[in-house]
């Protein structure tokens, strides 16, 4: 608990000594990276159109990574309204225990099975958002997430997990209903929420140019198959390099009329 405080002792320490009024930053720009940790929570036993004996899947994580441009203006002081465009990557696997019969010998005997499913996508992101600056420099952001996907990948397959040494299933092998393909009946523009925090550090003395890292969390209003449950959620960690135009207003502007 000490450490944190610290932290955040630090970081208003950090915003006050570099205290530049917001009012003179109208505009901020930039391009931005994620990493990206996901969680899949769903209710489905098969991709549709490709046969499957699983239980059900229910959930699974994964990783993800995605890039692009961010941009923002001052609406007020310690407000901004702005969006990010980013096109990114993510995956995840789902690992489920099962039972089966194989083959040991030249009798059928009990073994735990995996039904193994792995989904990869690829999308391209526009996000509108909303930014409180709690400081100069600290700021709380919110928005929502319209995401177009762009490939939506599976591979799916069946494998013996116990006894390891020994036994096959009917195939002769330790592997069966390798499948793979374009995930069917899905959704492709999904929609999300999503909500964090960023800090702005400054990389120049004119206070212009920024390196920001924010965490981030994001939740998907709806599935990403048609008639089955499968959303997606996601911690991301971030960083951001903003270039933000900066207004004068230092020396007053003559009255018309006077040299």
């Amino acid at each position: 608990m000490k450490i944190l405080i610290y932290i955040a002792i630090l970081l208003i320490n950090i915003s006050a000594a570099s205290a530049q009024d917001r009012i003179n930053i109208p505009h901020s720009y930039g391009i931005s990276s994620n990493y990206e940790i996901v969680n899949f929570d769903s209710d489905f036993d098969s991709i549709p159109g490709f046969e499957n004996c699983c239980p059900e899947y229910k959930s699974g994580n994964g990783f993800g990574f995605n890039a692009g441009a961010y941009y923002s203006y001052n609406l007020f002081k310690l407000f901004r309204i702005g969006s990010n465009l980013r096109i990114g990557v993510f995956s995840g696997d789902y690992n489920v225990p099962d039972t089966a019969l194989i083959i040991i010998g030249n009798s059928m005997e009990p073994a735990e099975i995996e039904h193994e499913l792995k989904a990869n996508f690829i999308r391209l992101s526009f996000e509108p958002f909303v930014q409180l600056m709690i400081t100069n420099r600290l700021s709380i952001t919110g928005g929502i997430g319209i995401n177009y996907l762009l490939s939506k990948q599976f591979e799916q397959s069946e494998i013996l997990v116990k006894p390891k040494d020994t036994g096959t299933f009917e195939n002769g092998r330790r592997i069966r209903n390798e499948q793979s393909g374009t995930i069917n009946e899905s959704n492709s523009l999904l929609y999300s929420l999503f909500a964090g925090i960023s800090y702005e550090f400054p990389v120049n003395k004119s206070g212009t140019l920024f390196l920001a890292p924010g965490v981030f969390y994001s939740s998907q209003l709806n599935s990403v198959l048609k008639h089955n449950d499968w959303a997606v959620s996601a911690i991301s960690f971030g960083l951001s390099l903003r270039y933000s135009s900066k207004v004068d207003y230092s020396t007053p502007l003559a009255p018309a009329g006077i040299d």
